[in-house]
């Protein structure tokens, strides 16, 4: 698995959020899903790096588009 194929993982979850404002419990639970999905394919060390990575990754393209 890699920093590609969380993308989409990714994707997928801020879709599927409710509107707000979210119950914490939905949120832990679409979240958990979502990493779920991506466990056991990576080392446990090289997973959360990739989740960091993509997760900084999509705010900082984020706050770019926000400031074009």
């Amino acid at each position: 698995m890699s920093i590609a194929s969380l993308q989409p993982l990714l994707a997928a979850l801020l879709k599927s959020l409710p509107p707000q404002p979210i119950d914490q419990n939905k949120l832990g639970q679409l979240v958990r899903e979502t990493l779920e999905k991506s466990r056991g394919k990576i080392s446990p060390d090289n997973w959360k790096s990739l989740w960091e990575y993509v997760l900084k990754n999509d705010i900082f393209l984020l706050a770019v588009s926000l400031l074009s």
